[in-house]
């Protein structure tokens, strides 16, 4: 997993140990079905990172 996802992930204050932990476990295949989705690996990497910051904000609220 990319580390600024883990550091990110790691020092979200509002999410309990185990929503973290989710998170880290399923990056990986999320990377892997965005880039399926965008074709292309750094596109991917991008589309997951923003899907994991969408779901720090709504969690958030």
């Amino acid at each position: 997993m990319c580390t600024k996802v883990t550091h990110v992930l790691k020092n979200h204050i509002d999410m309990n140990h185990s929503n973290i932990n989710f998170l880290i476990e399923q990056y990986g295949e999320l990377k892997r079905y965005c880039t399926f989705l965008t074709k292309n690996k750094w596109d991917g990497e991008d589309l997951a990172q923003e899907t994991v910051c969408k779901v720090l904000r709504k969690y958030r609220n």
